[in-house]
């Protein structure tokens, strides 16, 4: 059972949103400028061409990435998949959870969101959860979900 599924945090799209704006502005500002450029054969075609591969770039690659990258808590783990065309999964299983952090900048704190550090036994030490929306909750949620799984004694009890 899905306890709370997240994105990374509407912010992260702010860049990408900048990016995209200021490239169709420039394309059509350059486009206007083609009226006195006559003389460059396939001007417009060469600009908008350009824009074209600095939107997808700068714009595209950046919301396909937000879009398809996901955190999961379930009744016994945490789950964090990413990738566009080849998907990363991080699983976490709930027994091998010691702790949780959460760092906020003043940013952060602002849009409530931040990135949470599940430490773990075992190899991984920790694992970073990057913008967060809603992290507090999420922390709390973590860390009641862990006492639920240590107090049941595992899974099948």
């Amino acid at each position: 059972m899905v306890i709370f599924k997240a994105r990374a945090h509407w912010r992260t799209l702010a860049a990408p949103a900048l990016v995209t704006i200021v490239l169709i502005v420039l394309g059509f500002v350059l486009t206007l400028q083609r009226l006195r450029l006559d003389s460059v054969p396939h001007y417009g075609a060469i600009i908008w061409g350009l824009i074209a591969i600095g939107w997808v770039a700068g714009g595209l690659i950046p919301f396909l990435k937000w879009l398809m990258s996901t955190d999961t808590l379930t009744e016994n783990q945490l789950r964090s998949d990413e990738g566009i065309i080849s998907r990363q999964s991080t699983t976490i299983p709930l027994e091998r959870v010691a702790a949780t952090n959460v760092e906020r900048s003043a940013l952060d704190r602002v849009f409530r969101s931040g990135t949470i550090q599940v430490q773990t036994a075992g190899s991984d030490s920790t694992v970073e959860l990057w913008r967060v929306p809603q992290v507090l909750k999420l922390e709390a949620m973590i860390n009641e979900q862990v006492k639920r799984y240590k107090a049941a004694g595992g899974p099948g009890d």
